[in-house]
């Protein structure tokens, strides 16, 4: 699982999925978002086939620049 973190506040879980879809079929993506308002908290989720996949997204989408926020990405590790 892939954390993503600093996300323009108007990019939806559809646009998420896009932007990580050269790399691998999304399993599951998940937008956090305010439980009173519903709108975005600017982080969420992706969850890639394997590994491999995860890798090679990180390294080619870490910093880079969406609707003016550097968006930071890391592995998620499972507990």
């Amino acid at each position: 699982m892939i954390f993503i973190g600093n996300l323009p506040y108007a990019f939806t879980e559809q646009e998420l999925k896009d932007l990580f879809s050269p790399f691998g079929e999304a399993q599951s993506v998940q937008l956090i978002r305010d439980r009173i308002s519903g709108r975005s908290r600017g982080f969420g989720f992706v969850d890639l086939s394997n590994s491999q996949q995860e890798i090679a997204a990180i390294e080619a989408l870490q910093g880079l620049e969406l609707e003016g926020r550097t968006i930071r990405i890391s592995k998620k590790h499972h507990e």
